[in-house]
């Protein structure tokens, strides 16, 4: 069955009997976002048709498919108008948009970011041994530094989503797994147990966006100890940000998430933080080897749905 793409025009310029008055993409209107998404849905279905759910990435026929599906969000990166972009965001030049284009952009972002950065995910580990993986390991990084930055961005526009986007689930989502990202390439690349300090940075940054959440989302206390469970359970551990005086904006301590050992102050920026003197052997416990990617990413996911759609 074919069906149509609707046209990128505003409702106000929509009445009986109309010509095709269908804008270019390059000009923003109300069906700008939903043109996008659109592509992004028929991306994602031809991912489910190339790796159906419950596939394993195993061998390099595997990654070839994940290196072809990669290149398609790429290709959807490049191509999108360029007041979805997130250097828009960034050039003061640009001409003036509507709110809901500006919320728009960065959930295409963070959706696509996401998408990318759990699509290589897996290959985390397999690159530590083996060079042929080294692709998948900078994209999945780049791919959360994206979703990091989409997140820094959006807190610099001057729109109410701002204080609201912490109540939708896949914001969330997103800043998790490129939180996840980040402590599991801790674990497969350091040198003799010596972390990279810009990788604990990263870290710590995405992992105090979650913890920010907390106090605007009820919802994100309950996903953080749901997720936790899992952390756990696979013998990993995660930063924590907590305020180390009631009123206290200027520092922060971070601590494990289960494991309550040597806490530390820190600048409540932490985007270069001094953490020299911070205990980080808690990584060494972690079962890395033989950590089973389908069951963890499988439990992630239903954890998740389980938290924001209790009951169901």
């Amino acid at each position: 069955m074919a069906t149509r793409r609707p046209w990128n025009v505003n409702d106000e310029d929509l009445y009986d009997g109309m010509k095709n008055i269908d804008k270019p993409l390059s000009e923003p209107t109300e069906m700008s976002y939903f043109l996008q998404r659109i592509r992004l849905g028929e991306m994602c279905r031809e991912l489910v048709d190339r790796m159906p759910l419950g596939a394993t990435a195993r061998d390099t026929s595997d990654h070839a498919e994940i290196i072809a599906v990669d290149a398609q969000f790429l290709k959807f990166l490049a191509e999108i108008p360029p007041f979805f972009k997130l250097e828009a965001a960034e050039a003061p030049s640009q001409p003036p948009l509507t709110a809901g284009i500006i919320v728009q952009r960065y959930i295409i972002h963070s959706l696509v970011h996401s998408h990318r950065c759990k699509l290589h995910l897996p290959y985390l580990a397999k690159a530590s041994s083996n060079s042929q993986y080294n692709y998948s390991r900078e994209s999945c990084l780049e791919a959360a530094r994206q979703t990091i930055r989409t997140e820094k961005l959006l807190e610099r526009e001057s729109v109410r989503f701002v204080h609201a986007r912490f109540r939708i689930s896949g914001v969330l989502q997103a800043v998790y797994i490129a939180s996840i990202a980040f402590l599991l390439d801790m674990c497969f690349h350091n040198d003799r147990g010596q972390c990279d300090p810009k990788r604990k940075a990263e870290l710590i940054e995405a992992c105090g966006i979650l913890e920010e959440a907390r106090t605007h989302s009820p919802f994100t206390a309950n996903l953080l100890e749901s997720l936790d469970s899992i952390v756990q359970k696979y013998r990993l551990s995660l930063p924590r940000f907590s305020n180390s005086k009631p009123g206290n904006t200027s520092t922060t301590v971070v601590e494990n998430f289960g494991l309550a050992e040597n806490p530390i102050d820190l600048p409540a920026h932490a985007s270069n933080p001094d953490m020299t003197t911070f205990d980080w052997d808690t990584f060494d416990a972690m079962d890395v080897d033989n950590l089973d990617w389908n069951s963890l990413l499988s439990e992630l996911d239903s954890q998740f749905l389980a938290t924001a759609f209790p009951g169901v």
